[in-house]
């Protein structure tokens, strides 16, 4: 240790910038996304996409919620890599005057568990080189947009996520968010 040292945590050297909204318009980004995600889609799959909307806005903090609807498109895909016929079917559409309902549904292996809440438990995975962070990461970024997130196997053994979200006017509780990083609190 040298004197006149100091050691300065990161927040001081770089804080995190302000959350500025980016309004995103789903069903559009979720077309681009599929076609860039093409090459993770196994070979064996068919995607199925549904909207009710040609534009359908909502309000994005930092492109997490495009992060949140990343993991969930892999995840779909993951759970179909040894499924003869594989379908992910997605559907986007507003049910109330402002808000939006996302639905990724696959025919995959379904939830490795009776009790879907387990799958948001730290460090719960289904493979080998996962880490396990990405439905709890996915629910905390859905709440944080003052949203909803259901995970459910349905009586056919289709695995459905469904996130309902605000449409339109930006949250005022980002503005105050300091980490771009996800605490899990």
């Amino acid at each position: 240790q040298c004197s006149g040292w100091r050691l300065y945590t990161l927040a001081e050297v770089s804080p995190a910038p302000p959350l500025i909204p980016v309004p995103i318009d789903l069903p559009i980004w979720l077309e681009w996304q599929l076609a860039t995600l093409d090459v993770y889609r196994p070979s064996n799959t068919v995607v199925k996409f549904n909207t009710t909307q040609s534009h359908l806005i909502v309000p994005d903090y930092g492109y997490r919620l495009r992060l949140a609807l990343m993991e969930l498109l892999f995840n779909a895909f993951n759970s179909l890599v040894n499924v003869n016929n594989g379908q992910v079917y997605i559907s986007v559409q507003q049910i109330e005057k402002e808000i939006a309902r996302i639905e990724i549904t696959d025919n995959g292996y379904g939830l490795p568990t009776q009790n879907p809440e387990e799958c948001f438990d730290l460090r719960f995975t289904t493979g080998p080189y996962i880490y396990g962070l990405g439905l709890i990461v996915v629910r905390r970024i859905v709440e944080k947009h003052r949203g909803t997130f259901l995970l459910e196997t349905m009586n056919n053994g289709k695995t459905r996520a469904v996130i309902q979200i605000p449409t339109g006017t930006p949250y005022p509780d980002w503005e105050s968010e300091k980490a771009l990083v996800l605490a899990l609190e």
